[in-house]
């Protein structure tokens, strides 16, 4: 790090004293923020970095927020410029035909790519159409923060009936546009799913994709540095993909296991990945040296040396070309930064891996999709397959607790046998402040390099389940580092002389880190503002809160084109709570949740749910089940685990897109290989299930051209 910034001496615990920025400031720029900027450094490659974060959080944490970016853009060994993906990289290499084209270096992408080029003697190209992956999405703390900006391809579903009425019917869906996709947006979570999902998947026709068939390419990922947290037999610490537990948690982290301990009647094994799924747990996270370990980080970055490999950034592949009479995949068209559409040939194979929206839309494009849907938009078949059907999504929905916010609670490092690893912070430390990011520069630690309780999940089986399968999991937010509005403690009182409903509480916002003489005077000022609440005496409380979430869904739903023009977003019809089920697990999740609120583990922290009524609910008796499943329906949490759209399956099954090698049906050296080719979508976070996915399609794509017998298929 160049030592100009490095800070020296005690730093301030607190987040008033940087500057403040005026209301009326132009940070932002166009558009939902920054965009890519050259950046001035002392690392040895120049290079251009995404900045967002700024944009995220309004004008008063815009300058702390820009002084992290650009402290992240000036840490070389964070920024590893070097290797980084470019967007003229393509235009500077001059070849014009490549053995593989991978489309889309996301969480898929990035795992094919760089497995692919691991083999000397064949070429490889890799397209993205978003920026390189930015410095900001490494930061735990800022896990999600893209969302919403133009790293986000800002998909929404249309015309949804039973859910999402708050929003009109519109359940939006983020996607990562940038190199690590949709992964460089997500909490990180390290969840496989149950072996069930997987078995199923091969009952359905599927050879080799049954739980002991991927177990082992689960492992080929999994650089597990925990191996003593994890069940024997089912885990790797020898592959590229990092997963630990995050070097910090808040105290109630282990209070909230502690609580959903008492609810099963038994303590909860601390590997939910093992031959048990059932139970509460402080997660594994894909995060290394107190970064994300997104699988571009991971995989792709190590890769960039190879003079095989070329991965060219801000290019939209608009149309993969097949030879309609072949049956051949002979490459691909795209667009590149400057707008201009160019032609790659694929010499063997192209490999879609766009995602469960980006994959069907790109074979839609292509040709690839049902017959009458693609000429009522002007695309020309050449297959007529069911692509864009079977999408499918867990669902949520949220609930909220208040708790007190007791000094030496708000923000304090795990307890742990390993004290070499969890260190324990100073309590003065807050999570927005430049002594918390000084500790995260300075030892990858504190806050910032955590989610808060977002760390924390269970999977239970409703009423409902199936041979008792988890078919809920719960995630849980509160206490991060966000921005200062999520952050701020509030001081809940009622006005003297007032009645009201439980749990009806008038809001006023405090600083962080207050001594007892500011706070003293924040009350003043707050007294002169809202002479109607009463603050003296009232305790500091925050509000959390938890996501229920139906994860063995039974409502499918469909993609399609809006137009021929590969910017158009598509038509996305989640049709979530088609079927009844899924409302009704939703609902036993949302009580199961309630129930922490009762648990002695939580009496310390004056944990009670927050009985203020949905708004749009407030005509239904509080915590009933017509009550749960209108919040259900009005608040979706519509989730962001979509699979299912190219779905996988044998030869003559007419619901699927793929065959058991990845290979579209018809189109056999045109394969895709991500989250849309899943028949059943796992029953927990996708991540891990994804790169099993890319890691087996890359063994199938090698083996093939190792087997004579292929090669005929293959080559046409």
């Amino acid at each position: 790090m160049n030592q100009s910034l490095a800070f020296a001496g005690p730093t301030p615990a607190v987040l008033t004293t940087v500057p403040t920025v005026p209301l009326g400031a132009d940070l932002l720029g166009p558009g939902r923020g920054l965009g890519p900027t050259p950046c001035t450094s002392s690392c040895e490659c120049p290079y251009s970095d995404s900045t967002f974060l700024r944009g995220v959080c309004g004008p008063s944490l815009a300058i702390f927020l820009g002084i992290i970016e650009m402290v992240l853009r000036d840490s070389c060994d964070v920024a590893e410029p070097c290797r980084r993906a470019r967007a003229d990289a393509f235009a500077r290499r001059g070849h014009q035909a490549f053995d593989y084209i991978v489309v889309g270096a996301g969480v898929a992408g990035s795992v094919v790519a760089s497995r692919l080029s691991e083999d000397k003697g064949v070429s490889v190209l890799l397209l993205e159409a978003g920026p390189e992956e930015p410095l900001a999405t490494l930061v735990p703390a800022f896990a999600v923060k893209s969302v919403g900006t133009y790293l986000d391809w800002g998909f929404a579903t249309e015309g949804e009936k039973r859910a999402c009425w708050s929003t009109g019917g519109r359940c939006p869906w983020p996607r990562g546009k940038m190199v690590a996709g949709t992964g460089g947006m997500q909490g990180m979570m390290y969840m496989r799913g149950h072996p069930v999902i997987y078995d199923t998947w091969e009952r359905q026709g599927n050879p080799g994709w049954g739980y002991r068939d991927v177990l082992p390419y689960f492992k080929k990922a999994e650089g597990n540095r925990e191996m003593h947290l994890v069940e024997p037999g089912f885990h790797s610490d020898k592959g590229p993909l990092a997963v630990q537990r995050f070097p910090h948690r808040p105290q109630l982290a282990e209070d909230l296991v502690r609580a959903g301990n008492e609810l099963l009647g038994y303590e909860s094994p601390p590997d939910l990945n093992g031959g048990n799924q059932t139970g509460f747990t402080i997660a594994q996270m894909m995060v290394y040296k107190g970064l994300r370990g997104s699988t571009a980080r991971m995989y792709l970055r190590p890769s960039m040396g190879r003079p095989n490999l070329v991965v060219n950034t801000e290019a939209l592949v608009s149309k993969v070309v097949i030879d309609a009479e072949r049956g051949r995949a002979t490459g691909v068209e795209f667009i590149d930064k400057n707008g201009v559409k160019q032609t790659v040939r694929a010499k063997r194979e192209v490999v879609v891996c766009a995602g469960a929206v980006g994959s069907p839309q790109l074979l839609l494009l292509s040709g690839l999709g049902p017959t009458e849907e693609l000429e009522a938009v002007g695309v020309t078949p050449v297959a007529d397959l069911p692509v864009g059907r079977n999408l499918h999504n867990h669902v949520a929905a949220t609930i909220h607790y208040v708790v007190d916010d007791l000094a030496g609670r708000s923000v304090a490092d795990s307890e742990s046998d390993d004290e070499d690893y969890y260190e324990r912070d100073d309590d003065e430390v807050g999570p927005m402040s430049m002594a918390a990011l000084h500790r995260f520069l300075q030892r990858r630690s504190g806050p910032l390099a955590s989610t808060g309780l977002t760390q924390v999940t269970a999977f239970l089986a409703s009423k409902y389940a199936e041979n008792r399968v988890p078919d809920i999991q719960i995630f849980f937010d509160g206490f991060h580092a966000g921005c200062q509005s999520e952050l701020q403690p509030a001081l809940r009182c009622a006005p003297p002389n007032a009645t009201h409903s439980r749990g009806d509480f008038y809001d006023v916002q405090v600083e962080l880190d207050l001594d007892a003489a500011a706070r003293s005077a924040a009350r003043s000022t707050l007294r002169a503002h809202k002479s109607d609440v009463v603050v003296e005496g009232c305790p500091m409380t925050r509000r959390i809160a938890a996501r229920p979430t139906a994860t063995r869904t039974l409502s499918k739903g469909r993609l399609s084109l809006r137009s021929a023009d590969p910017r158009d977003p598509p038509l996305i019809h989640g049709n979530y709570f088609a079927h009844e089920r899924d409302l009704l697990v939703l609902v036993e999740g949302m009580k199961a949740a309630a129930k922490l609120a009762e648990t002695k583990s939580l009496r310390k922290w004056g944990f009670k749910l927050d009985e203020t009524p949905a708004k749009g609910c407030r005509h239904l008796p509080f915590a009933s089940d017509q009550y749960w499943a209108c919040v259900a329906q009005t608040h979706t949490g519509p989730e962001h685990h979509q699979a299912g759209s190219c779905r996988m399956g044998p030869a003559g099954d007419p619901a699927a897109v793929v065959d058991p090698e990845l290979r579209v049906h018809g189109v056999p050296n045109l394969r895709v290989a991500d989250a849309s080719i899943m028949p059943i979508v796992p029953n927990s976070n996708t991540i891990a299930g994804i790169v099993m996915v890319a890691e087996k399609a890359s063994d199938l794509i090698r083996s093939a051209w190792k087997r004579p017998s292929l090669l005929g298929v293959l080559t046409g």
